[in-house]
């Protein structure tokens, strides 16, 4: 089943908290808050759905930072990616790299030249399989810690 991306409407909002607390639950990813209604309205949310089921979201925006940015590019205009979530039954069939085409391509439209995200999650490896080696990030910084 193929997912088609599209932005999602306003009353769809309480699908997308469901999978918000979802991905939270997953305990995949540390520090990790659920979001609300409140933070997600006015937002630009891209839903994936299969068969008009939401089976995936994200959401980013246009930053314009002063310091740090320069380091990425010579702009301090960019793309931050809030958040992509695919529910783990769709995982690997291509819902996800929809959703982070459609937020480039978004991007790309709003002028801006480059595209950040920060990812976490316990299975490091296959993150960075799905960013670098099969969308093309590059990586600029790891943050790394250990229990003690």
């Amino acid at each position: 089943m193929y997912a088609v991306i599209r932005p999602a409407r306003e009353e769809e909002l309480p699908r997308v908290l469901e999978m918000s607390h979802a991905f939270v639950e997953e305990g995949c990813c540390n520090g990790m808050v659920k979001d609300t209604l409140a933070d997600l309205r006015g937002k630009r949310i891209l839903l994936a759905l299969a068969d008009d089921e939401p089976v995936g979201y994200a959401y980013g925006h246009v930053a314009e930072d002063i310091g740090h940015a320069g380091a990425w590019c010579d702009d301090d205009r960019y793309y931050e990616v809030d958040e992509i979530y695919v529910k783990p039954a769709w995982r690997d069939q291509g819902a996800g790299q929809r959703l982070f085409l459609a937020l480039r391509r978004e991007a790309m439209a709003a002028g801006c030249a480059q595209l950040h995200l920060n990812a976490c999650g316990r299975d490091w490896k296959r993150l960075l399989r799905f960013y670098c080696d099969h969308l093309g990030l590059r990586m600029w910084s790891a943050s790394l810690y250990m229990e003690l």
